[in-house]
């Protein structure tokens, strides 16, 4: 927003400070005021509406300069398909600074100095132009003084061969010389309605499509993963811990743990070339591929490691299982207690994640009461 802000000062200022005699380009106002607006209008409800095409939410995610927390909330987003609508609000509200930056310039310059609007056409004469102004100032038709009229255009058409010019506007006199100045009217006219009016109403209606779909991502977030029984030994007061997890749950290797270990406890070949790879030594390219991931991940950690930072974040982008693992000598063994019960705390404040830990690798106190709960498959 910082940034829009600036830029319409900066526009509003050159646009408004005129050539050597003073003398402001009413066209140069209506691009930076009217046009450049409407354009900005359509090209964010494209991207809104349409995946393909024009798509600014994936062309901003590419930006290089972005900090790594912007890039860490874009791939969030996209995580959860709500860049779009997140862009869209942003867009609005980086245009609204913009309008409200031109209005601030425009009120001082109109304060402080003596604006001398003028319009320039070699082929076009002031009854071409009067149809399109008249139509564009439909939206304040109740305020007559900022309408547009055929004599204003004619007064204020600059050219080499007209010298002051002396005409009736409104029904009464008035010089030439003052009739540049009575543009002022119609250009506000045009920022409050083309600008303000316009994004004030896009900007709820962005807040509304950005709200509704964060609630629908939190229900479903909470739908997700099903109680399916408490483990006594950790208090019953943490999230289930469950046996067994999806079939269809993809292997992401976080800790980078030996897979030889967990294909000889399961007995089965594990392909490589399938597993995920995220965390602190994934690359930028394999720590895409597992965030964009929408299927549910069997997340391998070292079972004695306290969770850090980089694994808070990644929990928050997707869902599944954490395996905590502990071996010895190439051989996987029972987990301890202590280290099963940080897990549970730490799990508990994510909704899409559970604990799974195969019955032969709970704690020895904990597989002995048998209390953990058998998980979905």
């Amino acid at each position: 927003m910082f940034g829009a802000a600036i830029l319409g000062l900066l526009l509003s200022w050159l646009g408004l400070s005129g050539d050597q005699l003073g003398r402001v380009n009413l066209f140069y106002l209506l691009f930076v005021y009217l046009l450049l607006p409407v354009l900005g209008v359509l090209v964010s409800c494209v991207s809104l509406l349409f995946g393909k095409g024009v798509n600014l939410a994936s062309m901003a995610s590419l930006v290089p300069l972005w900090s790594k927390p912007s890039q860490t909330l874009m791939r969030k987003l996209a995580q959860h398909s709500l860049e779009k609508p997140w862009l869209f609000y942003q867009s609005q509200l980086a245009a609204m600074a913009f309008s409200l930056a031109s209005v601030l310039v425009f009120f001082l310059l109109l304060l402080t100095t003596d604006i001398n609007f003028v319009w320039r056409s070699t082929i076009l004469q002031a009854g071409d132009i009067y149809p399109l102004l008249d139509w564009l100032a439909v939206p304040w038709f109740f305020w007559e003084q900022a309408q547009p009229s055929v004599q204003l255009l004619e007064l204020t058409q600059d050219s080499r061969l007209n010298g002051a010019v002396i005409g009736v506007i409104g029904g009464g006199q008035t010089g030439g010389e003052n009739a540049f100045g009575d543009w002022w009217r119609f250009i506000l006219a045009v920022q409050i309605f083309y600008c303000l009016v316009l994004r004030s109403i896009l900007l709820v209606v962005a807040r509304f499509i950005l709200t509704r779909g964060v609630t629908a991502e939190i229900d479903a977030a909470y739908s997700q993963v099903e109680p399916s029984g408490t483990v006594s030994a950790v208090s019953g007061n943490y999230k289930s811990l469950v046996l067994n997890y999806p079939s269809d749950a993809i292997l992401n290797n976080w800790a980078r743990i030996p897979l030889a270990m967990l294909s000889d406890f399961l007995n089965t070949e594990i392909d490589s070339d399938k597993v995920l790879l995220a965390g602190p030594l994934a690359s930028e390219q394999q720590q895409l591929e597992a965030e964009s991931c929408k299927r549910k991940q069997l997340l391998l950690v070292k079972a004695w490691e306290p969770p850090l930072g980089e694994l808070e974040d990644y929990l928050g982008v997707v869902g599944g299982y954490i395996f905590p693992m502990d071996w010895s000598q190439n051989q996987l063994q029972a987990v301890q207690i202590q280290h099963l019960q940080e897990w549970q705390r730490f799990v508990e404040t994510y909704p899409r994640w559970q604990i799974v830990l195969p019955e032969a690798l709970l704690p020895k106190d904990l597989s002995n009461n048998g209390s953990a709960g058998e998980g979905q498959s």
